[in-house]
């Protein structure tokens, strides 16, 4: 048994679908069907764990980080992760998982997206002051190392 929470989640191949059903309470407007192209994930139900993000993890060494615990990046993550966050509303998340970051880290340069600044980003599920937004986010410059952050993992 692992120690961290899992869910199993059904992709959701459609952005403005993921959007709607998220239970959002904000979405960046930079998120849209150009800036966050989603690939059509065939692998149906599978499941995710939310893997907590304890020390720096340099960009581009995410996988590392996850092997470390058996898991891997979610292959289509972007869409599980719109899955997971349309399946699971505030008050289902373990207390412990209330409120944090979710990133959905890839090793698949087409679910990897630009932000509005040009930089290299992932789909994330981001809480401020309480509430649940949408939005993208760079692991550049080692600043994840921070105690409300999950990286979106399946098992090797």
């Amino acid at each position: 048994k692992t120690p961290f929470f899992s869910v199993v989640v059904s992709p959701i191949n459609d952005l403005e679908e993921g959007k709607k059903a998220g239970h959002y309470d904000w979405i960046y407007d930079h998120i849209t069907g150009k800036t966050v192209p989603l690939q059509n994930a065939t692998g149906g139900e599978k499941r995710i764990y939310f893997v907590p993000v304890n020390e720096t993890v340099p960009e581009g060494k995410e996988a590392e980080f996850l092997a470390k615990f058996g898991k891997k990046p979610v292959k289509n993550a972007p869409n599980y992760l719109l899955g997971a966050m349309a399946k699971l509303e505030e008050k289902d998340l373990p207390e412990e998982l209330k409120l944090k970051d979710f990133i959905a880290v890839s090793e698949d340069e087409k679910e990897v997206f630009q932000s509005a600044d040009g930089g290299r980003c992932f789909l994330v599920c981001d809480h401020r002051d309480g509430e649940r937004g949408l939005d993208v986010v760079s692991l550049a410059n080692d600043w994840c190392a921070v105690i409300d952050l999950y990286f979106l993992a399946e098992d090797l």
